[in-house]
């Protein structure tokens, strides 16, 4: 639909803009490139100028997107050849994929239809996963009027009241992108019918070798299983959507690592794929655990309070994080005036700031 267009596109385009600082003197290069050795190339993007707001359709926006990039790619052929050969096209977020060398940064940045160049982010997973059960055994369930059980996450946010309608999902298709999903996982049924391996290339069979998309497959769409539950049988409802279909993008390694343009070819797939919702938990929420000095103000007294971060938190120059994913905050309390900065809490970037 239109609206899950520009919902989609809007997402992605904030993803690539991000909340940047530029490199001086230059705001087109958005971030240092990670640091390569002499001769190896850095995989960056190209995010053009013109981004569609509100597209009708998906195929609408394709096909403005690709049309727009065959003039930028025929001016990156004449500036850097070998990185043209690599050059791939993102519709979702119009911009190129391509792996250049450093030297000729500033030329790509001043291609005419180039709004900005972003380096290829790594995103990693947050919440490691260690091993795929297929045996049930949730920590709490409850009875709700429906006739089977739910497990605490499901009650907690009342879905049975809105399954009671006929509602769970059914003729809605879920694409979970992520690790993977383990196919042949007892929550699922038949219920997975599309799987694309971005990573490894292993499209036959539904698989999830690190466990993180399993799990929020089952979270999303993790059907009615039958669980021993203290010596008591249960029929539990796992999931938010019971009756839903689901397709999966495997775009992160066995480790949860992949870089940000294989998520954008999963995300790409799945909108080719028919789904109807594009599920993603990614990104790390990494922190120094350092916190600056609190201080005390005086009534009517103000002060200006910087919070310094940096992308490269876990000391990886190859490996950077968005900086609007490290959250800090500044709260003042009455009576005393005193100011705390967050030490090692991320929260809404909004929550307490003063």
């Amino acid at each position: 639909s239109k609206s899950a267009a520009g919902l989609i596109v809007l997402l992605f385009v904030l993803l690539l803009a991000g909340t940047v600082s530029a490199l001086p003197g230059d705001d087109r290069i958005i971030r240092d490139p990670p640091s390569v050795q002499a001769g190896e190339r850095v995989p960056v993007f190209l995010v053009l100028n013109e981004q569609q707001k509100q597209p009708v359709s998906f195929a609408e926006l394709k096909a403005d997107a690709l049309g727009r990039q065959a003039q930028v790619l025929e001016s990156v052929r004449a500036v850097d050849s070998a990185a043209a050969k690599t050059a791939r096209s993102y519709w979702i977020a119009n911009a190129v994929w391509l792996e250049a060398d450093p030297a000729t940064l500033d030329k790509l940045a001043a291609i005419p239809g180039v709004d900005h160049i972003e380096p290829d982010l790594t995103v990693t997973l947050s919440d490691p996963v260690a091993e795929v059960s297929s045996t049930i055994s949730p920590d709490y369930i409850s009875q709700p009027e429906s006739g089977y059980g739910t497990v605490w996450s499901v009650d907690y946010i009342e879905a049975p009241s809105v399954w009671k309608n006929g509602t769970t999902g059914e003729g809605v298709t879920i694409a979970i992108v992520d690790t993977g999903i383990q196919g042949d996982h007892p929550a699922f049924g038949d219920r997975v019918v599309a799987f694309a391996d971005f990573v490894n290339g292993k499209n036959e069979t539904a698989y999830d070798d690190y466990g993180h998309g399993t799990h929020c497959a089952g979270t999303a769409a993790g059907g009615t299983v039958t669980v021993d539950y203290y010596g008591d049988e249960y029929e539990v409802a796992l999931g938010v959507a019971p009756g839903a279909n689901l397709i999966g993008a495997k775009v992160l390694n066995d480790v949860g690592f992949g870089p940000f343009s294989t998520i954008l070819r999963g995300v790409q797939w799945a909108i080719d794929s028919g789904a109807d919702v594009v599920s993603m938990s990614l990104g790390d929420y990494p922190s120094r655990g350092n916190s600056a000095s609190n201080f005390s103000l005086l009534e009517n007294e103000s002060r200006i309070v910087s919070l310094d971060v940096s992308s490269e938190m876990y000391g990886d120059p190859n490996c950077l994080y968005e900086p609007q994913f490290v959250i800090g905050s500044v709260r003042v309390e009455e009576p005393h005036y005193e100011a705390y900065a967050a030490d090692a809490y991320f929260a809404d970037p909004l929550e307490n700031s003063t």
